[in-house]
């Protein structure tokens, strides 16, 4: 079972990242260092939500797996099913937050000595780009621990091939054009394919993921995230003019008041939709 993983991490190490920087060493001096801190701002939502679900459900999907009993196998449509709705009902809201308040959070915390605001700038464009992606990573990362919960290590490794072409393909054919950016759009779209077929083929081998309002939590949330959004993209620039945006008391401030008071609305939406996953 841990050869094809070992094959996944291999093509990780040798593949995908000397690619990467390859590509970004080309588009511009410090662009390595924009595409690593934009990176390191990415994995903070996705290890605290998919990462922590996937870990936590994996023992109980193993254990359904493994029983031939209707009744089980459909408790292992609606573990996984929760895992889904928890992490949509998480890392959307995560990821706009992330999207709209992208700039205070990378001056707060990276905006001193040689970082200057012209580095948050592309180091804020780089993450947006990524954003578009985390959703697609986190929930594919659930669907990767349900092929092993089922002893199948080997599907998730073949479609990992799949969107490493893709990847590859799209950062090339876009680089001209869009330099450093082409590897945040490129990485979206591979996200996006691994997970798509993932749930395609999980699908297919347990007939459907059965009645798990897997559109309507979607939706919910969204529509959530979205008005949160709306009321940040407006309100944002109006609150850095009055807390004040120099200094890092100041910065502070201006990010947890923020924070805090959109999160609040996403969640008032959210109680309002009545989205169950909350609770």
């Amino acid at each position: 079972l841990y050869t094809p993983v070992m094959f996944s991490l291999i093509m990780d190490t040798l593949i995908i990242r000397p690619f990467s920087y390859n590509i970004a060493s080309q588009t511009g001096e410090g662009s390595i260092a924009y595409m690593n801190w934009a990176t390191t701002l990415i994995q903070f939502p996705q290890g605290l939500v998919a990462t922590a679900i996937s870990v936590a459900i994996l023992p109980t999907l193993a254990r359904q797996s493994v029983a031939a009993r209707d009744e089980t196998f459909r408790a292992y449509k609606d573990t996984l099913g929760l895992g889904l709705r928890l992490t949509t009902t998480l890392i959307v809201p995560a990821a706009m937050g992330l999207f709209v308040m992208a700039t205070p959070i990378i001056a707060l915390l990276f905006e001193h000595g040689a970082f200057t605001a012209t580095d948050t700038g592309i180091t804020a464009q780089a993450l947006r780009l990524y954003l578009i992606g985390l959703p697609f990573a986190a929930v594919d990362l659930l669907l990767v621990y349900a092929f092993y919960a089922r002893k199948d290590t080997l599907t998730p490794a073949l479609i990992g091939v799949v969107s490493l072409v893709v990847y590859m393909v799209v950062a090339v054919a876009l680089v001209d054009t869009f330099g450093l950016f082409s590897l945040m759009i490129a990485d979206s779209i591979k996200h996006f394919v691994h997970a798509t077929i993932s749930a395609i083929l999980l699908s297919r081998r347990i007939s459907g993921f059965g009645s798990q309002k897997l559109f309507l939590t979607f939706a919910k949330t969204v529509t959530a995230s979205l008005i949160m959004g709306g009321t940040a993209w407006v309100t944002l620039p109006i609150l850095s003019d009055v807390i004040g945006t120099q200094g890092i008391l100041h910065e502070a401030l201006l990010v947890i008041v923020t924070g805090t008071l959109y999160g609040g609305i996403f969640l008032f939406v959210a109680m309002i939709l009545r989205l169950d996953e909350l609770r």
